[in-house]
């Protein structure tokens, strides 16, 4: 049968402990990674997503207060309440295009309250009437409406915002102008990680896909669309002339709660398209109907979790190392005695009472050869003492052993006399 040495099952039980303990720190350290990354994605997302809709924010900020401020114009509101006011006056086109500051706009027009175009400064859109479009309907309706359409000729997608103009008396018309969609896009600024691109939309409230770094999203809706919602979009054109259906990204997570969103929100998804799992973040860019989409896939995440789990494990693997050797040297000193203690009792068993060991380990291996130097001391003098006895024993047998032989040379001699006595009388 094989046998192992006291101090193989010590340092073999050692390394089995390091190894499986080892391995749970590996595990736990590659799901704790994983989840301090994700974490730490999440709250980046988080930051880089609201970020990401204030910048995006300024430029609709900017267009809407330059159209409150147009709406309040003298000359506006003057012209707009004369009821015999003429198309494309020439001064009222001038004062609209001094407000294309920077040609952010691609066209800038008046409407009557029966949404005809009397003015603007895109002569393609004079004598229109635009009563169809809902952001002419919002304003009409005292509301300041955007929103992302395509024009009715250029059939180009601009984001729409319309303001009624008013006097004392009421609404006498409506301002609206087309911001250029390049204008928008240029505060969106992806930014890849861990390798991989990073995805960023800028969505409406409807779910539909204004702008997006991958052009093959543009124009879809992150989720199912209701029935109702594809025949509002239809009957509005609002994306006539770009696409002929609405499809969809499968991103219904997101999509859900889009409406009801009241802050920044981070969510952790499988693409049902890929099957990739996905991390994206929402935040609603300030009180438009438009949100900054952003997502990413979280494979780089796992990769940077398991490349940490291999680097810990490397530094696990290299201290059970240096601790098996530092083991293996303490067992060595600390163990030292054992060999010798078994020669000394393999010794004693042969006979040899009078050896004695000598050890200065300070422990209970010390206070154990002590002992067996007390009990080689004790079998000594039982041996001697027992040789004495024996030898006074082996004396008294001795001399009985001589008295014996005395009485049968005795006996002997009577016995031979006794056969001489006989063969003389015969």
């Amino acid at each position: 049968m094989l046998k192992f040495s006291l101090k193989r099952k010590i340092l073999f039980f050692l390394a089995c402990l390091i190894f499986v303990f080892g391995a749970i720190m590996v595990f736990a350290a590659f799901y704790y990674s994983k989840n301090l990354l994700i974490g730490q994605k999440k709250l980046e997302f988080a930051n880089k997503v609201t970020g990401q809709a204030r910048e995006t924010g300024q430029v609709f900020s900017g267009a809407e207060e330059l159209i409150r401020t147009m709406v309040q114009q003298k000359e506006i509101i003057a012209y707009m309440e004369d009821g015999k006011r003429q198309f494309q006056r020439e001064d009222i086109v001038d004062l609209l295009r001094q407000y294309n500051i920077g040609g952010y706009y691609a066209s800038i027009y008046l409407m009557d309250v029966y949404g005809i175009v009397y003015s603007t400064t895109d002569d393609i859109f004079l004598g229109m009437d635009l009563s169809f479009r809902n952001y002419f309907k919002e304003a009409v309706r005292d509301q300041l409406s955007v929103g992302l359409y395509t024009g009715y000729y250029s059939k180009k997608i601009g984001f729409y915002f319309a303001l009624p103009v008013k006097n004392d008396d009421g609404i006498v018309g409506v301002l609206a102008f087309k911001l250029l969609p390049e204008k928008v896009q240029n505060t969106l600024a992806p930014d890849g990680a861990g390798g991989e691109a990073l995805n960023i939309m800028l969505v409406d409230s409807d779910g539909i896909v204004d702008i997006s770094n991958n052009k093959e999203q543009e124009y879809k809706s992150l989720g199912q669309l209701s029935q109702e919602k594809r025949n509002a979009i239809i009957n509005d054109h609002r994306l006539d002339g770009v696409v002929s259906g609405v499809e969809n990204l499968n991103y219904d997570q997101v999509q859900q709660v889009l409406g009801s969103m009241s802050s920044t929100q981070i969510f952790e998804y499988s693409d049902k398209n890929t099957g990739v799992m996905k991390i994206a973040g929402a935040a609603r860019i300030s009180s438009y109907p438009f949100y900054v989409v952003l997502e990413e896939g979280l494979a780089s995440f796992n990769s940077s979790s398991l490349k940490l789990a291999i680097s810990i494990a490397a530094i696990i693997l290299a201290s059970s190392i240096v601790m098996l050797i530092a083991v293996y040297w303490l067992v060595n000193r600390f163990l030292k005695p054992i060999p010798e203690l078994i020669n000394y009792t393999e010794t004693i068993g042969r006979g040899k009472f009078d050896a004695r060991i000598e050890s200065d380990t300070g422990d209970e291996l010390d206070e154990l050869i002590g002992n067996l130097n007390e009990m080689a001391g004790r079998l000594e003098a039982y041996y001697k003492l027992l040789q004495s006895q024996i030898k006074i024993k082996s004396g008294d047998v001795q001399r009985k052993i001589d008295e014996i032989e005395l009485k049968n040379k005795q006996i002997a001699e009577i016995r031979g006399k006794l056969h001489n006595l006989l063969k003389e009388r015969k």
